[in-house]
Formats: structure tokens, C-alpha cells, sequence
């Protein structure tokens, strides 16, 4: 434990480092690709070994609560990292590898393009750690810039719609948030005080209407921001909406939408899997399946806060949610490069062409569908069993339960099509280098090892979220508006 002698200062590099990086990658003259890149991933890989360090050594220590404050107050609280050290994990993981699989399209501004990745970790990292749950909004507001400032400088033709888009939601719901957290619940209805409170965290999981930002998001952004959008925001999603409903139960104000919020999740996850079917474009699919998928982790963390059950597997669903998307889209862009098309149905011939890529298509798509391996099958069956036994939300367990199976045929759809052999015109075979295919397969083994490490994590009890009363909750984690 030498690390740890010092746990909050030692907790707090997780931030600082990523802006330290940022820093250094100003100094660079020019634009020189490769000494940015390599800023980027060794500062990245330098937060990943801190995060592994608290992980593996010092989960004892903060899981008991051993240090309860922190030697200044705007220093994080080691009680939240509980629950914020799985999106912790997450981030660091994939960021590397989307900063690493995005780089070669970046042909000039490649300094604003490891800058902005460098910037939403170190941001949402303070975020996710920050014990004041108004300053965690806030600092999760602005964490969402740099993903925004990625599609405006590295997306496609209509990129700056989508990136006004998708930044005025996430002002309006989180700003509607922050009114409410500092205002207090005031002459508010209950019913929109709760609204209010959960708004960042459905948000940012794209639970609900999820067309509104994820599809056009993903459908433009460069692979890297769509793997941060998925696997750096929808985590840290998953903790604002648990620190949301917490605080939202402590003024009374959670049952009053509670059938509600069961109803539309439950719904929201039933359209999802079936545009999962029917969609032809593979990003738009994964968009379609992160709007499933994030709509069972908001209803499994609304319900096990309604029940007073621990919250972990729901957060770590988040986690391996965002890991498998990662790895997904990093498979999809590869595709994208050698065949100039991401379209389903031109994907029939691709084991001819390309064995490799589609060797590897349909394991991403199989993990990311629920499928044994480190995906998200680790947690997401045991969240679909708690909802199905949960008394709060009624049907909407069932619902998810068949919204996952009707979303696999669309994953054996893509399967099919891939394996499905087809003659063409001048057709010519994809050689894959070595180089190319290690890098394919790299995030593989990135999700194998973050799901070897948070297997600790399901295993210890959540302190935070087994308070008696949800009074004590909220009082003990700054969820309390």
C-alpha cells in the first residue's frame, strides 16, 4: 500500500494527468503525428496503471470506507469511488485505443485531436470523482465539449448540425439539472424534480429516444469520439443517474415517476432491439444497440436504488457496454477503410475478401449482443435476472429480457450476411498485414484484461448504495439537492 499512503492526492493524478498531457501536446511545434500520438497514449496508459493500482491494492480501503474525506474539500471523495472506479476503468482503457484508431484519419490538426481526447478524460474523470453532486454536473457538462469539438473538426459533411444538436440537449437537460441541485426542490412538482435529476445520467446512457443525438452522433463522428461518446459518457451516465435517482429518493420524488420511468425504458429498449433488426447501416446498429443497452443499465440502477440493492453490476454494465461498442466500432472503421462501405448487405462476399475482418466482425457483434466472453455478458445477464425479479418495475424486466433476444437476430443477421458467399466483379483479396491485424485485434484483448480486473468489483459490496435508508445515502455521497 506505499501508493496509497496518500490515497486522495494519489487518486487525484487521474485528472491532473490528462491535463498535463494536453499541456505538453501544446508545446509541440508543428504538426508532429508522432510525437503527439505518443503524448497521448503513454499519458493515457499512465492513468490506466493508477486506476489498476486503486483497483487491485486499494479497493480494500476504499470499499470500506476507510478514508471518508478528502484533506481539502474540493478534492475528491475516495466513499464515491465505489462507484465511479468502474467508468474510471472503462475510460482509461478505451481512450488509448480510440485515440490510437482515429489517428490516421486526422490528416491535419492532429495537436486539437489528442488535445480534446487528453481533455474529456481528464474532465470526466474530476467528474465522476467530485463528492458535491452539483460540481459533478457541472464538471460533466463541460466534459462533453471536447466529444463535440471531435465531430466539429473530424466528422463528416454535416457535422456541424450534429454537434449543435447533440450539445443543445445535453445543455438544456443538464442545465435544467443543475437549477433543481442548486435551487433545491423548491415549489417543484415531484414529478419534475425527479425528471429533472435523472435527465444528465438517461441522457447520456441515450436511454429513451435515443435518435435524438446517438444516431446522427455516431453515424458522423470519427471512431474516436463515438468510442469515448460510448465508453467514457454512457459509464459516466450510469453514475449520474445513480446519484440522481438517490437524491431524487431522498426528497421523495423517485416514486412518483417510477412506473413511469419502468414504462418508457422498457419501451425505449423494445424499439431499440427492433431497429436493430431492421437497420442496414453498422453504426447506426451500434447506436441502436447502445440505446438498448443503455436503457437496461438506467432501469437496473432506477430499480436497485427503489429496492435498496447494491448498484454495482448495473454500473458495470455500463463499462462493459462502452468496452464491447469500442472494440465494435473500431472493427466497423477498419471495414470502412478497405471497403469504402459499411452497408450490411455489402458485407456478403467478406469472408472471401477479408477473412480477418470477418473473422472478427461477428465476435465483436456476438460480445457486444450479450454472448459468453468479456463482453457484456458478465453483468448483463445478471442485471436482466434482478429487473425480472424486481418488484418495482413490473413488466419492463420481461420486456428488456425480449428486447435482448430480438436484438441478437439482428446481431445473427449480420453474421449471416457476412458469411454468406457472393461473386463480384473484379473482386480482389484484402491482405492484412500483421501490424494491421494486431491492431484489430488489440482492443480484444484490452476488453479481456478490463474484464479480468473489474471481476473484483462484482464481488465486494457497493458501501454507497447499501446505506439503510436512502437518506443516509444521500447525505453520504453529496446527492442531496
Amino acid at each position: 500500500m506505499t501508493l496509497l499512503n496518500d490515497p486522495a492526492l494519489f487518486l487525484w493524478l487521474v485528472p491532473v494527468l490528462p491535463a498535463l498531457g494536453a499541456a505538453m501536446a501544446v508545446t509541440v511545434p508543428g504538426n508532429d503525428r508522432l510525437t503527439l500520438r505518443g503524448i497521448g497514449m503513454l499519458t493515457l496508459l499512465g492513468v490506466l496503471g493508477i486506476v489498476a493500482t486503486l483497483v487491485v491494492d486499494g479497493w480494500d480501503v476504499i470499499a470500506a470506507g476507510g478514508i471518508a474525506s478528502s484533506p481539502l474539500p474540493w478534492l475528491p471523495a475516495l466513499r464515491l469511488t465505489s462507484t465511479a472506479t468502474p467508468a474510471l476503468l472503462t475510460m482509461v482503457v478505451v481512450a488509448p485505443l480510440a485515440l490510437r484508431a482515429g489517428a490516421p484519419r486526422v490528416k491535419e490538426g492532429m495537436a486539437a485531436y489528442v488535445i480534446a481526447i487528453l481533455l474529456q478524460v481528464g474532465v470526466t474523470a474530476m467528474a465522476l470523482l467530485l463528492q458535491d453532486l452539483a460540481w459533478a454536473m457541472g464538471a460533466a457538462l463541460v466534459s462533453s465539449v471536447p466529444g463535440f469539438a471531435l465531430v466539429a473538426l473530424f466528422g463528416g459533411p454535416e457535422r456541424g448540425t450534429v454537434t449543435w444538436r447533440a450539445a443543445a440537449l445535453w445543455v438544456t437537460v443538464d442545465g435544467a439539472a443543475l437549477a433543481i441541485v442548486v435551487g433545491g426542490a423548491g415549489p417543484w412538482p415531484p414529478e419534475v424534480v425527479a425528471i429533472a435529476l435523472l435527465g444528465p445520467g438517461l441522457v447520456r446512457l441515450a436511454a429513451g429516444p435515443h435518435g435524438l443525438w446517438a444516431l446522427p452522433f455516431f453515424e458522423m463522428a470519427p471512431v474516436a469520439s463515438a468510442s469515448t461518446a460510448a465508453a467514457v459518457s454512457a459509464p459516466m451516465g450510469a453514475v449520474l443517474l445513480w446519484r440522481g435517482a438517490v437524491a431524487a429518493d431522498h426528497v421523495g420524488a423517485l416514486d412518483s415517476v417510477a412506473v413511469a420511468a419502468a414504462v418508457a425504458l422498457g419501451g425505449a429498449a423494445a424499439i431499440g432491439a427492433v431497429l436493430v433488426v431492421v437497420e442496414r447501416d453498422l453504426r447506426r446498429i451500434v447506436a441502436h444497440w447502445g440505446g438498448l443497452l443503455g436503457s437496461i443499465v438506467a432501469l437496473g440502477v432506477v430499480a436497485a436504488v427503489m429496492d435498496g440493492r447494491a448498484v454495482s453490476d448495473s454500473l458495470l454494465l455500463s463499462c462493459h457496454a462502452g468496452l464491447s461498442t469500442s472494440f465494435l466500432l473500431v472493427v466497423i472503421e477498419a471495414i470502412e477503410r478497405r471497403l469504402e462501405t459499411r452497408r450490411v448487405n455489402h458485407l456478403a462476399g467478406l469472408a472471401t475478401l477479408a477473412p480477418v475482418l470477418a473473422g472478427v466482425l461477428p465476435l465483436a457483434v456476438l460480445l457486444l449482443a450479450g454472448a459468453p466472453g468479456p463482453g457484456t455478458a458478465p453483468t448483463l445477464w445478471s442485471v436482466l435476472a434482478a429487473l425480472v425479479a424486481s418488484s418495482s418495475v413490473g413488466v419492463a424486466g420481461a420486456a428488456c429480457v425480449a428486447a435482448v433476444l430480438v436484438g441478437a437476430v439482428g446481431a445473427a443477421g449480420v453474421m449471416i450476411r457476412v458469411v454468406t458467399p457472393q461473386p463480384r466483379k473484379h473482386a480482389h483479396f484484402i491482405r492484412m498485414s500483421p501490424m494491421q491485424t494486431i491492431r484489430l485485434v488489440t482492443p480484444l484483448g484490452a476488453m479481456l484484461l478490463a474484464a479480468l480486473a473489474t471481476a473484483p468489483l462484482q464481488t465486494l459490496p457497493q458501501p454507497s448504495s447499501l446505506s439503510s435508508s436512502s437518506s443516509h445515502a444521500a447525505h453520504a455521497d453529496g446527492g442531496q439537492p
